[in-house]
């Protein structure tokens, strides 16, 4: 069982898209944004991060308009 957990430093955002064991998030700024397990790269910002509790911009995604996840993966 999963408990509800306040998660701080959400910027403003206009879509965000969940999955088991990451979540993401599209900023009002066209950034994407995201947090939880990164043990294989999903959050976007490297693989130096082995999971985060507050969102992290992901690298190299800008001006992106809808996110999305499946199963096994991402996509901005």
């Amino acid at each position: 069982v999963r408990t509800p957990t306040l998660v701080n430093g959400i910027p403003k955002i206009k879509a965000i898209s969940a999955g088991t064991k990451h979540t993401i998030l599209l900023g009002v700024d066209g950034y994407v944004y995201s947090f939880g397990d990164n043990a294989s790269g999903q959050l976007g910002a490297g693989k130096q991060i082995e999971d985060s509790s507050t969102p992290v911009k992901a690298q190299g995604l800008n001006e992106v308009i809808s996110i999305g996840i499946g199963a096994g993966g991402n996509c901005g």
